[in-house]
Parts: structure tokens; sequence; C-alpha cells
């Protein structure tokens, strides 16, 4: 085998492919980032208010940075973890194309299930309190909407992306 021992080389294989899960973890929480800078700057060209906070603020990159860290800290802690255990390819390993759709479908679907699973807490809460009158006015505002666009959107876009790339990556 070379320079390498077939057992360290083995060894070395299976955690690379531990790691390709968390790899693709990684390039979703950048491409949310990324996506989140882009969108700032095309709904910044049509403010007019000064008054605003800067777009880093607005953007949420440094709260979305905290994923990024996260997924970094779940790439080296992969092998220990085992997140290879779930494999889909021949071998026996997770393959590059299968963990890039994995991550994109849960990227689109956690967003949408939060979504759905925060307004019908807030729709039992209002019901619980019999508040109707007062807490259904936020249903009608148009930054309640925004809000969650704006929230969203970078994960969602970000998951498509991977779910597009992931048709053109060799397994």
């Amino acid at each position: 085998m070379g320079a390498c021992g077939m057992a360290a080389c083995a060894s070395r294989f299976e955690h690379g492919m531990q790691r390709t899960l968390a790899g693709a973890f990684l390039l979703g929480t950048v491409l949310v980032l990324a996506i989140d800078v882009l969108m700032h700057g095309a709904l910044a060209a049509t403010r007019v208010s000064e008054g605003s906070a800067p777009w880093w603020v607005n953007a949420r990159v440094f709260e979305r940075t905290a994923w990024v860290v996260m997924a970094v800290i779940l790439w080296i802690a992969a092998p220990a973890i085992n997140l290879g255990a779930n494999s889909d390819g021949p071998d026996g390993r997770r393959s590059s194309r299968a963990a890039a759709r994995t991550v994109g479908v849960g990227m689109i679907a956690v967003p949408i299930a939060w979504l759905i699973a925060s307004s019908l807490v807030t729709i039992g809460r209002i019901a619980w309190r019999q508040t109707w009158s007062a807490d259904t006015r936020i249903f009608f505002e148009p930054y309640y909407y925004s809000n969650i666009v704006i929230t969203n959107a970078p994960w969602i876009l970000a998951g498509a992306v991977l779910l597009a790339v992931s048709r053109h990556v060799a397994d």
C-alpha cells in the first residue's frame, strides 16, 4: 500500500467518509451566510431609511456564524461520534452525493417544520389565553411575514443549492 500501511489507510479513509456528512453541513452553513449577505444587499438597495441597523446586524451574519462554528466542531468530532454509521454506498460509506442531498433536504425541511410548529404553538397560546382580539393582529402585519422570509429564505435557498449541486457531485 505504499507509504501508508493497510490499517492506517483504512482508518484515514473511514474518518474521511465519516466527515462527509459534516462537511456537507459545513458547506450548507457557509452557503446560508453567503445567501443572507446577498439577500441583505438586494434588500438594502430598496431601502431609503438612513436610520437602519448596519448590514451585518440586519443580515444576522453574527447569529448565523454560530451554525458555521457548530458545523466545524461537528466535522472535527465526526470520527468520534461516528457520523458515517448510516452508509448508502456499496462499500459501506456515505457518498458525497447522498450527504449533500441529506443536508439539502434537511435545510429546506427544518425551517418549514419550525415555522409550522412555532405557528401552532403561537395559535395554541392565543387560544389558551383567549386573547384572539389582541394577539392575532400580528398575523396581519407585513413585518411578521417579511421576518419569516428573511429568517428562513437563506436556509431554504442554501438547501436548494445543495440539492442542485448534489446531482453533479461524483460519488
